[in-house]
């Protein structure tokens, strides 16, 4: 005989309800907040992820034991193990400690992109101070400017900046300064490629040190005045790294990232990505440490989820060959215009692609023409992959959404991950838009920064918490959503576009940055800078002056701009070397603003019409 269960219906209306409200909450959930299509499977719950109290070096290490043996980090012919970097860690910790370092304390870095500015990160988030990735092609001024905002009282920096350096502190008192020579990573390496050795060679200085600047092998030696030293155990709400990311206004801001940030960032998508400790493989880090997709996505995530970072201390879009063919990366997190180099190299024609698997992207928008012409050419050289979209900002540790984990939709930048919500608003009313309307993109979750450092007036602008409770972080990009929860981006509020800089480092060029000083020379009444493709560089400053009437644009006047330009503290990648004189009046829109999406296309014509002559 069957037995009868009863069911309390009164529990079971509970538990539905609890359920409903979990799904309600949209904290656990990846997708579009308006008219959410999983709330019609009421019980149907996203898995909630736990995100541990710690800190994001502590998350790193708690896999030490799965990868002990496995490098972490290349550096052209060096490499360190996950356990020789815990070492590290621990001894530079020492040292820092030794020599003052505190919790809270922001120390700089001012490095080429070599081991030691990850370890000297990992020893710095372990007591608990912040880490400032200060951009390394600033003037001497702008390096004094940043200690002096950051208030900072150490400043590590590579010998190829040391002079630099060393003009910032003897202006800044009672800062001190670790000079880390470029081939410490390569003392024990007897045979050197002539590109290492360039690294080396290019910033082999020889100087003296005092009481304000020493070797890095002589800070290190801190560490043995130290016997046993415990550390304290950090929390996740505690501030980690201050990197850079854009504002509106085109000036580089400056962000907190908690480890809670970070944490979470980290976590989330490794979950998204299903990349977990096994295949191995050299990730190719393309972006610069200063930003959060360079330093957090491009070089902490492969560390967390098992792989090795290739780092390129020297890249631009000449040698990118060199690091594919150094590396040979399975991964690659990359940017449009870094695989437009490897296109337009025929050297991959013969030798081939076939090692590369994953070709993610970010940082500026891949048109679906161009990831089209990509995913072809990696076919013709042997390689199965596409380019896997994403998008976010640095003020939510970079990455958003991601097209990895998801049905692929090329002209798409994937679906918000986990955790993560997506919402897009009308930019005068701020009110949320429905599917398919353009507007600003919008998001929320744990990832989202601290704020901008000692900035409440634009951290206020950008971020805001709704009427539930949840916190919002506004971009100027531009795009909407569809009801399957993919994103897709129109364009950017403020214009940008990247290059690379001398050093080879990936730049944004801002250039309402750029137009606010030409336009402070007399001879220029107006002006618009927009960009034009390079074979060097993927993308240059172009600028388009009108001038006063009684100037004529001559190449002596030329030569004085760009002069202008230099003195005026301007990095010298967003300089506009290419510099032509308007005819007439600029275009606007609606008889007010400048249309420089009808100059950026009659300037395309232009460009296009002077290389074929």
């Amino acid at each position: 005989m069957m037995k009868m269960h009863l069911v309390n219906i009164s529990k079971l209306e509970e538990l539905k309800n609890v359920v409903i409200n979990k799904i309600n909450s949209r904290h656990f959930t990846g997708f579009a907040s308006i008219d959410r299509p999983w709330e019609k499977m009421k019980f149907l719950v996203p898995k909630q992820i736990e995100i541990p109290d710690i800190s994001y070096i502590e998350l790193i290490f708690n896999r030490t034991k799965f990868n002990s043996c496995d490098n972490v980090l290349k550096c052209h012919e060096a490499s360190i193990t996950m356990q020789n970097f815990k070492e590290e860690v621990y001894r530079y910790a020492k040292a820092l400690k030794q020599i003052g370092v505190k919790k809270s304390d922001i120390v700089a870095l001012c490095m080429n992109e070599v081991i030691e500015v990850s370890i000297f990160e990992g020893a710095l988030n372990l007591i608990g101070a912040v880490s400032a990735n200060i951009p390394s092609n600033l003037t001497s001024t702008g390096l004094k400017s940043y200690l002096q905002k950051f208030n900072t009282q150490l400043l590590v920096a590579s010998d190829s900046y040391y002079e630099k350096s060393l003009n910032a502190i003897e202006e800044k008192n009672n800062i001190k300064c670790i000079v880390v020579p470029n081939g410490n990573s390569f003392k024990k390496i007897k045979k050197l490629s002539e590109e290492t050795n360039e690294l080396i060679s290019a910033s082999n200085k020889i100087f003296e040190e005092n009481e304000n600047v020493i070797l890095l092998d002589s800070f290190l030696k801190k560490a043995d005045e130290i016997e046993n030293i415990k550390f304290e155990k950090m929390s996740g709400s505690i501030p980690a790294k201050i990197l850079f990311t854009s504002g509106s206004t085109g000036e580089p801001k400056s962000i907190v990232l908690t480890n809670k940030n970070i944490v979470t960032e980290l976590i989330r998508l490794k979950n998204q990505t299903h990349m977990q400790l096994g295949p191995k493989g050299v990730c190719l880090k393309v972006v610069s440490d200063i930003y959060p997709y360079g330093n957090i996505i491009s070089k902490y995530f492969p560390i967390y989820v098992g792989k090795t970072v290739g780092l390129t201390p020297l890249l631009n879009n000449k040698n990118a060959y060199y690091y594919m063919d150094l590396y040979k990366p399975p991964f690659v997190q990359g940017i449009p215009s870094f695989y437009f180099s490897l296109e337009n190299d025929d050297r991959f024609k013969k030798d081939g692609m076939s090692y590369l698997k994953y070709a993610v992207s970010g940082g500026e928008k891949y048109e679906t023409t161009a990831k089209e012409r990509t995913n072809a050419f990696f076919k013709t050289v042997g390689s199965s992959a596409v380019i896997l979209d994403g998008a976010g900002a640095g003020e939510i540790v970079a990455c958003a959404t991601t097209a990895v984990g998801s049905k692929y939709n090329i002209n798409s930048v994937g679906k918000p991950m986990v955790g993560i919500n997506v919402k897009i608003i009308d930019e005068n009313t701020k009110q949320e838009l429905k599917y398919g309307q353009d507007g600003l993109i919008c998001y929320s979750g744990d990832t989202v920064m601290q704020g901008y450092y000692q900035d409440e007036e634009n951290t206020s602008k950008n971020i805001f918490v709704d009427e539930n409770n949840i916190k919002w972080f506004v971009t100027d990009g531009i795009g909407h959503i569809d009801e399957k929860g993919y994103l897709y981006i129109i364009g950017r509020k403020a214009r940008c576009f990247i290059t690379y800089d001398n050093t080879g480092s990936a730049y944004k060029v801002y250039p309402e940055s750029v137009e606010g000083i030409l336009k402070n020379s007399q001879e220029i009444e107006e002006c618009a800078v927009v960009y034009t493709d390079s074979s060097d560089r993927g993308k240059e400053p172009v600028a388009y002056l009108k001038l006063r009437p009684e100037y004529v644009l001559t190449e002596d006047l030329k030569n004085k701009i760009i002069s202008f330009c230099k003195n005026s503290d301007l990095p010298d990648c967003s300089i506009p070397y290419i510099i032509n004189e308007w005819q007439g009046e600029f275009p606007r829109i609606n008889d007010t603003k400048v249309d420089y999406n009808k100059i950026q296309n009659i300037s395309n014509e232009i460009m296009k019409d002077s290389r074929s002559k």
